[in-house]
């Protein structure tokens, strides 16, 4: 034991490394389980048609819906576009068919106390 304390204090950056690569695996261990799988698709089980297939059931995060309806849709529209040999520069479910890089984030686009009155006067005039 006390070689293995003596090597811990030696060699901390080791021993950190060690720890955080241990880390996920220890906070994220249910999910290694076999027939486990670390995705809030219970929240589909809230809308139809899929009520009926599961009913009584309430998702534990509910909040993470947005998981559940955009993004794991998106990712089986890019997997596909990928293999039919196409690179997706959109998904045409999304946004109005509207290139995702075309739609403008603008700073002042919600009216907010911070946002001063210029600043949406400017946004209005576009």
């Amino acid at each position: 034991m006390n070689r293995l304390a003596a090597f811990g204090r030696s060699h901390r950056d080791v021993v950190a490394s060690l720890a955080l690569l241990a880390l996920p695996f220890v906070v994220l261990a249910h999910a290694f389980v076999p027939g486990k799988v670390m995705s809030p698709a219970d929240n589909v089980f809230v809308l139809m048609p899929w009520t009926g297939a599961n009913p009584g059931v309430s998702p534990k995060n509910p909040r993470l819906s947005e998981v559940t309806l955009l993004f794991h849709p998106a990712a089986i529209h890019a997997a596909d576009e990928i293999r039919s040999g196409h690179f997706p520069l959109w998904n045409p479910h999304t946004f109005g068919a509207r290139r995702s890089s075309r739609i403008r984030k603008r700073p002042c686009s919600f009216p907010s106390p911070r946002c001063s009155t210029s600043c949406r006067t400017r946004w209005r005039s576009r």
